[in-house]
């Protein structure tokens, strides 16, 4: 500080009247200036910065109300997605249900196919047995026959049936192939 007062006496005493009427009117001069350009140089400048002062606090003042409609705006989408949600779920279980109908519908066709198969199986089989049957009844009638016959039939009986079976057959064959 000190020094500071020393530098300023030490000018006012080299400073004549003159120099410092100068000083004085050059001061003057750059304070005018300033008083009469500022205003001009800073009036856009502060007009533009007014305006945005204004434009944040109407923003500010908006802002609870843009809140609260993003806030409506964010109930409506959740409550969208969630009714989507739920068609999609009902559309999932319906599908599932479909498809599981379909595979029942599919085992029970499979199944019937299985039990109709099974039918002609048993059906074959039985007429298989069956002519197994009769073949050894015809058979078993046969040797019985023939037991019945060499036991009660004398030689030259046996012989003339058996001409007349042979014959039987033979006409039987020729009838056969006539037709």
């Amino acid at each position: 500080m000190e020094l500071l007062s020393e530098l300023v006496s030490e000018f006012l005493h080299e400073l004549t009247t003159t120099e410092y009427l100068i000083e004085l009117v050059q001061g003057s001069l750059l304070i005018l200036i300033l008083v009469l350009a500022l205003p001009r140089l800073l009036k856009p400048r502060l007009a533009a910065r007014r305006q945005g002062i204004i434009d944040d606090l109407e923003a500010a003042v908006a802002a609870p109300e843009e809140v609260e409609r993003a806030e409506k705006e964010a109930k409506a989408v959740v409550a969208r997605v969630r009714r989507e949600a739920h068609r999609t779920k009902l559309a999932a279980k319906a599908d599932a249900i479909a498809e599981r109908d379909e595979a029942i519908s599919d085992a029970e066709r499979e199944a019937a196919e299985i039990v109709e198969h099974a039918h002609q199986t048993v059906e074959a089989e039985k007429a298989s047995v069956s002519t197994e049957t009769c073949e050894e009844m015809v058979g078993l009638v046969t040797v019985i026959a023939r037991r019945f016959l060499d036991e009660s039939l004398s030689e030259k009986e046996r012989r003339a049936l058996t001409e007349r079976v042979v014959m039987s057959s033979l006409e039987n064959i020729d009838s056969l192939h006539v037709e």
